[in-house]
């Protein structure tokens, strides 16, 4: 009786083949599946003044900060939102949340009406990050002590790690366990010292520090088997107690990397820009000379697209091929789904991301 079902339905797919093949169907289904051309279209621009302002892209929609306002539009040009301050605007920081800080030292949480207070008396503000919390970076006017305080999502402060005379980078959470991977450096006489730990998050005690001497840790890539960092000279994989599993060399001038499928994509070079690609075993499996200068790398429905200053291009098959030539430096760029935001002195231009 099974034979007989398989027999059935082995049939059917042969029928259905046909039917498939004499109506043009698999030509459709081998065009869709080696699509290999990448082009953009329908181009849409912004038509306010941009000039004297500051501008962050964001998907959907762009802030424009100027002295003491911050201005939301999407891209189309039309106003969301606008919130102006009665000091001038220090800082920004985009998260989930973005926060302004002004000059008078005051934190305000844009579009919330929770209050997030910090003691910034005799401090400096570095920074704020946030993945599933909040990090705030600060450390003493002379920066001789550094402290990372944690916030869970309401903006209630959960604890405090005193680095010292260590100035953070960056700071991720562990994808192993209850934990977080801070990146720091500090200088000994003209040595910089950088520092990679792992810090528990009940009670932050220190699991373990591994040191690297004269190299700045640029990136910081936690993973399920260990940790992936960059540094402006090397790139190390240490397993889940610091220790060193590999390195790779070879590159200056790190411009940018992505962690994709289980490899390294890096971008980097002084007079040339070079494209690295190595496993998550540090093996190069292969290397590009570009033509053109480019500084940003991104995946779009697996093309690697490539921005510079002037160019953007796509790779296939180990091929370039140019996507846009700007007439204007391009100063910022932005993938929103579909579409590409080039931001030049001339205002925010939006392209369809066409693919055949």
């Amino acid at each position: 009786m099974i034979k007989k079902i398989l027999i059935l339905f082995f049939l059917m797919a042969i029928v259905l083949l046909l039917v498939v093949y004499y109506t043009g169907g698999l030509e459709v289904i081998d065009k869709y599946l080696n699509r290999d051309t990448v082009f953009l279209s329908d181009t849409e621009e912004v038509s306010i003044d941009l000039k004297s302002s500051k501008i962050f892209l964001e998907k959907g929609f762009f802030y424009k900060l100027t002295e003491n306002n911050l201005a939301t539009y999407d891209y189309k040009g039309r106003l969301l939102n606008y919130k102006e301050f009665e000091t001038f605007i220090e800082k920004v920081f985009i998260n989930s949340e973005t926060i302004i800080m002004t000059e008078d030292g005051l934190l305000h949480i844009l579009n919330s009406d929770l209050d997030f207070e910090i003691d910034l008396d005799k401090k400096n503000l570095l920074n704020i990050l946030e993945d599933t919390d909040i990090y705030v970076l600060t450390s003493d006017l002379d920066h001789s002590n550094n402290c990372i305080e944690i916030f869970d999502q309401n903006y209630v402060s959960t604890g405090v790690i005193n680095n010292n005379n260590k100035r953070v980078l960056s700071v991720k959470k562990s994808l192993n366990s209850n934990s977080i991977i801070v990146s720091a450096f500090d200088y000994d006489g003209n040595i910089i010292i950088s520092t990679i730990s792992e810090y528990l998050i009940k009670d932050y005690y220190p699991l373990w520090e591994t040191e690297f001497v004269n190299e700045l840790v640029i990136f910081l890539e936690p993973g399920n088997d260990g940790t992936y960092l960059v540094t402006n000279r090397n790139i190390y994989k240490l397993n889940t107690e610091g220790a060193i599993l590999w390195q790779y060399g070879g590159y200056e001038n790190l411009k940018d990397m992505k962690f994709v499928n289980g490899e390294l994509y890096i971008l980097e070079g002084e007079n040339d820009t070079n494209l690295h690609i190595i496993n998550k075993d540090g093996k190069l499996l292969s290397k590009m000379t570009l033509q053109h200068q480019y500084y940003k790398l991104e995946f779009y429905e697996g093309f690697l697209i490539l921005t510079g200053n002037q160019y953007i291009s796509y790779i296939k098959d180990d091929k370039v091929n140019l996507l846009y030539n700007s007439q204007s430096t391009i100063n910022a760029t932005l993938l929103d789904n579909n579409t590409i935001r080039i931001f030049t002195v001339d205002g925010i231009k939006s392209m369809n991301i066409n693919i055949k």
